[in-house]
């Protein structure tokens, strides 16, 4: 297999796939931790409004609890990290026959990792400032904790460079998701693996899901995406490192299935988005 043979009918057709179990597991890990949060601040008396933006900003209040506060600011972050782990036990659980199962999972997998990671980036971003529209998650729980902004910001660091390194788990499933021994055997076998598992459907999953969530903040969504280009990085530097022997693959890679089902699939994904995120949440509509 050489570089100038990825545009064919059977590749692009995987990508498309691929790109959508990305896209969907993306919106559904991103909206159900919104969710999460939005349910926590009616149950405490707050009326956030959950809909394209997500849960609305939530105003200070001396009333809140640590386990109330916690569970608003923590819960997006630590659910994409659960569902990460959820994902990685899936794919490893599954067999490499079921390609398109196991395509799912992989992406359940980094996407509740790229959750986890992108409220650090926003952490940062915020500047540790409550003014900032990315003033939420770690930064927000830290800083109704009175630690200082220095402290805080040490910690944010702390915990993107252990995040890196636990991003590691990820170039090993690339390779398993590309079911063939003989390309990874290659010169640049691994490098085509990559940009045809990973590289591709992550650039076209993003512009799905950023069509499928329009008029969503686009910069807070376009940073939630852009926080996967360290992980992206790191698997780069590492790919190269990645063992192959011994792994199992089953050949042939995601099995091929009629463009008019990945359409409707599509179409359906968007619609329902585009329905559901226009409808605003309170407790009193909801």
């Amino acid at each position: 297999m050489q570089w100038n043979n990825l545009f064919n009918k059977i590749q692009v057709s995987r990508w498309l796939w691929s790109a959508l179990y990305f896209a969907i597991t993306f919106i559904l890990l991103n909206y159900t931790s919104h969710f999460w949060s939005s349910i926590n601040a009616w149950q405490i008396g707050f009326n956030p409004s959950f809909s394209y933006n997500g849960m609305d900003r939530i105003l200070p209040s001396a009333g809140w609890s640590a386990k109330r506060i916690a569970f608003v600011y923590l819960a997006p972050p630590l659910w994409g990290l659960f569902s990460s782990a959820v994902g990685y036990i899936g794919f490893s659980k599954t067999s490499g026959l079921k390609t398109h199962l196991r395509t799912f999972f992989f992406w359940h997998s980094f996407n509740g990792f790229l959750l986890y990671f992108s409220y650090l980036i926003t952490g940062i971003l915020s500047g540790v400032d409550y003014a900032s529209e990315f003033f939420t998650g770690f930064a927000g729980f830290y800083t109704w904790l009175e630690w200082p902004k220095s402290t805080i910001l040490g910690i944010i660091v702390f915990q993107i460079i252990t995040g890196l390194a636990l991003s590691l788990i990820f170039p090993p499933l690339i390779l398993k998701l590309n079911h063939s021994r003989k390309i990874n055997s290659k010169r640049s076998g691994k490098w085509i693996v990559l940009v045809n598992v990973f590289l591709i459907p992550t650039l076209l999953g993003s512009m799905l899901v950023l069509l499928a969530t329009y008029p969503m903040n686009l910069n807070y969504q376009l940073v939630r995406i852009l926080s996967c280009l360290p992980i992206i990085g790191v698997c780069i530097l590492a790919f190269k490192h990645v063992k192959y022997s011994g792994m199992t693959f089953a050949k042939g890679g995601l099995s091929d299935k009629p463009y008019w089902q990945l359409a409707m699939v599509t179409l359906l994904l968007i619609a329902t988005c585009r329905f559901l995120l226009s409808i605003p949440m309170t407790p009193n509509t909801s």
